[in-house]
């Protein structure tokens, strides 16, 4: 799986997948895993385009391709390569600082400290099987 997210002068993304943005509207949306990795690539470009704003360096058409892999025994993504590419050339300690900047993407973050992530099944949204009431007798 492949994903790039692009940045314009603004600072603002578009992600696609294979030459395809991700857009809202009518039409299919890409599959949750590629989402995700949309939402990856926009976490760590957004902190390198702030590193680069903040000294003043270019950050317009800056790129991040993400690239996963899934692996299996429980089926996940196994891997993901986040590849920040920026405008222009850097010196070396721009490209060390900003890499330890993109490193602070909250989503990878995520990763490093896992979450605890529950889930819940409404209730009361469970319909009864046919025939079956759970209404007492005289009431």
């Amino acid at each position: 799986m492949r994903v790039t997210v692009e940045f314009d002068s603004e600072g603002h993304y578009t992600a696609s997948q294979g030459g395809q943005p991700f857009a809202p509207g009518p039409g299919p949306l890409p599959a949750p895993p590629i989402l995700f990795l949309g939402s990856l690539g926009a976490c760590a470009g957004a902190f390198a385009v702030s590193y680069l704003k903040t000294r003043e360096l270019p950050f317009e058409e800056l790129s991040v391709i993400v690239e996963a892999e899934f692996a299996e025994d429980p089926h996940r993504i196994g891997r993901i390569d986040v590849r920040v590419m920026p405008p222009s050339a850097l010196e070396e300690r721009h490209v060390k600082a900003m890499g330890r900047a993109v490193e602070l993407c909250t989503l990878k973050q995520t990763f490093a400290v896992p979450p605890v992530i529950t889930t819940t099944i409404d209730a009361a949204r469970v319909l009864e099987p046919a025939g079956v009431s759970t209404r007492t007798a005289g009431g």
